[in-house]
This record gives C-alpha cells, sequence and structure tokens, in this order.
C-alpha cells in the first residue's frame, strides 16, 4: 500500500491511518484539543508501505504537535505528549 497525504488536517492523517491498519481510533480527551489545533502535516511514503511503517511515519509527522500515536492490538491509540499545548 501506498500512504501519501500532504498539508492534510491531523484529523484526516489519523483516520486514514486507522483506515489502513483496520484498527478503530481512539482520541484521549486530553489529546482530542491537540487534534483539533495541531498545524497540517506531510506523510510522505514513495512506493509500498507496511501497517507497521504507516503508523511510524504518522506518529513521527503528529510528533511536533504534541500528540503520540500508540498501535495497541485491537486499536490506535492518541495520547497527549507530557507538557504539550495548542499554540496561543
Amino acid at each position: 500500500m501506498s500512504f501519501n497525504l500532504l498539508k492534510a488536517d491531523v484529523d484526516r492523517v489519523l483516520k486514514a491511518l486507522a483506515e489502513v491498519t483496520e484498527k478503530p481510533l481512539v482520541i484521549e480527551p486530553d489529546a482530542a484539543a491537540l487534534v483539533g489545533c495541531a498545524s497540517p502535516v506531510d506523510v510522505r511514503h514513495e512506493g509500498k508501505v507496511t501497517t507497521q511503517a504507516a503508523v511510524k511515519l504518522v506518529a513521527e509527522a503528529v510528533q511536533p504537535s504534541g500528540l503520540v500515536v500508540v498501535e495497541g492490538p485491537t486499536s490506535l491509540v492518541v495520547k497527549k505528549a507530557p507538557g504539550a499545548a495548542c499554540p496561543s
């Protein structure tokens, strides 16, 4: 599978990742505000990418927004990184 999203809202990127991994997306309440205020991100990978690589690409793309993506056995969990906040 290929995985390319350019200047995409973080919410859209997370939903696309959930579709690719076929796992439900769980956004923890304290991370939800960060998802809403995060700047658009680029996720780009040429050629085929594994599911695990897609998770890593998205996790790296949203990290500057203060979000942490964790792949569990049955779901993808989005958490707020310690000290992260929406820009004022």
